[in-house]
């Protein structure tokens, strides 16, 4: 496992992943997985420490949820 995954709510119809803004989203049966690669994809290669960052997984969230917002 490489950077900080957040997990959502399993959403059963939606079943297609994206990508947008160095932020990855893949649905699965126990969630849609969220995570951020900005940095690079190899960001968090070999980094053994697995505490939780929630600002970087707040920030994966929030930039998906542009792709969701109406229009300004």
């Amino acid at each position: 496992m490489r950077g900080q995954i957040a997990r959502l709510i399993p959403q059963p119809d939606v079943r297609y992943g994206l990508t947008y803004r160095q932020v990855i989203a893949v649905p699965r049966r126990d969630g849609i997985v969220v995570q951020s690669f900005e940095g690079g994809e190899m960001k968090g290669y070999g980094d053994t420490n697995e505490t939780p960052d929630r600002a970087e997984a707040e920030r994966a969230v929030k930039t998906l949820a542009e792709l969701f917002s109406p229009a300004r």
